[in-house]
């Protein structure tokens, strides 16, 4: 995945991710690029993939949707409810 930001330093070979990610993404960096990374974020596709693959899955123990009944009104009501849109529809 290539998500570089301009001005961002690539980590090294040998290099501790954690210590190259702390060195780049700290108050000094952004105040020399004139980025704010949150900002950035926020803004990125990233962010919005990631709100949707969050948002797209039910919680681990969330349990299944379960209606009591099929239809939320009687056949007879449907059926005039039908009738009615049919009537004021023509």
């Amino acid at each position: 995945m290539n998500m570089a930001i301009p001005g961002i330093p690539k980590i090294l070979e040998k290099q501790s991710p954690t210590a190259w990610m702390l060195k780049v993404s700290s108050i000094v960096v952004e105040a020399q690029l004139g980025i704010d990374f949150a900002e950035y974020y926020n803004s990125s596709s990233l962010q919005n993939q990631t709100l949707v693959n969050g948002l797209s899955t039910p919680p681990p123990r969330a349990k299944g949707m379960c209606f009591i009944i099929q239809y939320s009104q009687s056949t007879w009501r449907q059926f005039k409810c039908c009738l009615w849109e049919e009537f004021k529809t023509y």
